[in-house]
């Protein structure tokens, strides 16, 4: 008996050495990209209007990166805010953890090159060899155009400097493990696809804006096969209340098959520089509209018309679910 508890023992202990090898190897090995490369980002007035336009209005970065107005109807961030970090995001969102927004301004970034910030964006790898947790959807963003990231950056080094310490992730066990193997090495292309072509200029807006992410049902990280774009991802609320993200496939019951070109873009534009605050009551929603608000009607076309290429997808979503009553 004393023999077999002895050879349990040692086996559960080179168990735990190999655990603890392989974990190690694990933080090591792990992200393993290139180093950042060396640029140097020319900012033009040209270049600083379409970073501005990326960043505030198609990629919303703004909305994520900036302290939320919680009464307003869409949390827009509040003035002076824009860019600081701060934002925490944990179970409500599905993160395994609690990770928060960064600071992207000036006075965070001010040691960053150029590249890190690109490698950052596309390749989710921080300066310092961190991980950055797929939230901030760099997995998206490695598709984007280099001029767009580049005009973004030039954006992010004009940004008034503002100091706000945010606090480190936390992830828990093993998704802090899994998210340092995510980052790979990205090859943008050098432009985006021309805006004569409305589908394919519209699937890279949509890229940009991460639309997928948020319109889609997931498991394990992934929209889960079949319901691409066909909503009813749930968004937790501090009061309790649930709001679900729409159907924006061309179904004709369930999500966008009956709606016109011209009712899609009045939607966003009519939150373009709008802030409301919200009744009593009134349940809130994390789509950023008053951030993609402020797109031209020519981009929120060609997003419409992407959308109506897609497959249909019949998905009836409750789209909110109120506080529970007590």
């Amino acid at each position: 008996m004393r023999r077999l508890i002895k050879i349990l023992v040692v086996v559960a202990a080179l168990g735990v050495l190999a655990m603890v090898g392989i974990l190690s190897w694990l933080f090591l090995a792990y992200p393993s990209v290139s180093p950042a490369p060396v640029i140097t980002v020319v900012s033009t007035p040209a270049v600083l209007q379409r970073g501005d336009y990326v960043f505030n209005h198609v990629a919303a970065c703004a909305h994520c990166h900036s302290a939320p107005d919680y009464e307003s109807y869409a949390m827009p961030p509040q003035p002076g805010s824009i860019g600081q970090g701060g934002w925490g995001f944990g179970s409500e969102v599905g993160v395994p953890g609690l990770v928060y927004a960064s600071n992207i301004t000036p006075h965070a970034l001010a040691a960053w090159s150029d590249g890190e910030i690109l490698r950052a964006l596309t390749s989710g790898v921080a300066k310092d060899g961190r991980a950055l947790f797929p939230l901030m959807p760099w997995q998206h963003y490695a598709k984007a155009a280099r001029d767009d990231i580049e005009a973004v950056i030039a954006h992010l080094r004009a940004l008034p400097a503002i100091v706000n310490e945010v606090p480190p992730p936390h992830l828990s066990f093993p998704m802090n493990v899994i998210a340092r193997t995510l980052p790979v090495d990205a090859q943008p292309p050098a432009t985006a696809p021309d805006r004569s072509d409305e589908v394919a200029y519209g699937a890279y807006l949509v890229d940009l804006g991460a639309c997928k992410d948020c319109h889609s049902r997931s498991e394990h990280g992934a929209a889960i096969s079949g319901l691409e774009f066909a909503g009813g991802r749930e968004f937790v609320f501090a009061d309790g209340s649930i709001v679900r993200s729409a159907n924006v496939t061309p179904d004709d019951a369930t999500g966008l098959g009956r709606w016109t070109r011209e009712q899609f873009i009045g939607r966003f534009q009519a939150w373009g520089g709008r802030r409301e605050k919200l009744a009593s009551g009134q349940p809130n929603t994390p789509m950023p509209w008053t951030s993609y608000g402020g797109m031209t009607a020519d981009d929120l076309g060609a997003i419409f018309a992407y959308l109506r290429s897609l497959p249909p997808v019949a998905n009836t979503v409750v789209a909110v679910s109120p506080v529970p009553s007590r």
